[in-house]
């Protein structure tokens, strides 16, 4: 879209994502397997001690402009919580950490599709399908069904392989 502006000059408008498109279900954009890895590696790298949101660079291995989606995503597992001076893992993660069943699923259940998903299916082997009826018939508008199965698929397979 090309828009005039008050110097007769015309500058270019990006068309952007449309308004309204945005996921509103706030799933962790990394899976649970994942959130956990990180959490072992930074607990390994901190030493138990309270760390700075840019010390994740070194200690997971990601860019500078990742920092903030990290640390949403561990939030959001509930693996990390605010400290005196910085972020810590938290009991919750130093749980599943260790791999602890119960740990991993309610750092799941702290997710609110994923709680309600558990609460439909629990660990039932159920089709994609059914998974996929269940979101389409729940979540109409603008949801990536495909994608929210198998994340869920994911996290559950992640789950049973818990070891204790």
């Amino acid at each position: 879209m090309v828009k005039e502006n008050n110097l007769n000059t015309k500058t270019i408008k990006k068309a952007g994502r449309p308004k309204g498109a945005k996921s509103k279900l706030n799933l962790p954009i990394r899976n649970i397997a994942e959130a956990v890895e990180w959490a072992r590696k930074i607990n390994s790298e901190a030493n138990g001690n309270e760390f700075h949101p840019e010390d994740l660079v070194e200690y997971i291995g990601i860019n500078k402009g990742f920092i903030s989606p990290a640390l949403s995503v561990l939030q959001k597992f509930g693996f990390i919580e605010k400290g005196s001076f910085g972020w810590k893992i938290s009991e919750l993660g130093l749980n599943a950490i260790t791999n602890n069943r119960e740990a991993i699923k309610e750092s799941l259940e702290r997710v609110d599709l994923y709680r309600d998903l558990l609460k439909n299916f629990g660990e039932k082997n159920v089709t994609k399908t059914i998974i996929l009826n269940f979101l389409k018939q729940k979540y109409k508008k603008g949801e990536n069904t495909e994608i929210i199965a198998d994340k869920y698929a994911e996290a559950v397979d992640y789950l049973n392989s818990s070891a204790r």
